[in-house]
């Protein structure tokens, strides 16, 4: 499960800059992010993974994708789900 997660790099980023809210939610986490530097350790491309408020901000003002359509489902800012062309 978790590699099928983290390989689907074409997904939207998984959001974890919240704390789990379960004991077993938190325990995934940890798994995940040490996977997830193996795999980058390895060179393995990987799905961005928001751990931090300040990872998710960067990756807000790095992103440079365009929408092709309205509905668009691979921006990972809601501005885009609505059909606005901006990612402010």
């Amino acid at each position: 499960m978790i590699l099928k997660e983290l390989l689907d790099t074409e997904a939207a980023p998984l959001d974890y800059t919240r704390r789990g809210m379960s004991h077993r939610e938190d325990f995934y986490r940890r798994e995940l992010r040490g996977i997830q530097e193996r795999l980058e350790d390895a060179g393995i491309k990987t799905r961005v993974v928001f751990w931090s408020v300040e990872d998710k901000q960067r990756y807000r003002e790095s992103y440079k994708g365009t929408c092709e359509k309205r509905d668009c489902r691979r921006c990972p800012f809601p501005p885009c789900r609505k059909g606005e062309s901006r990612h402010d």
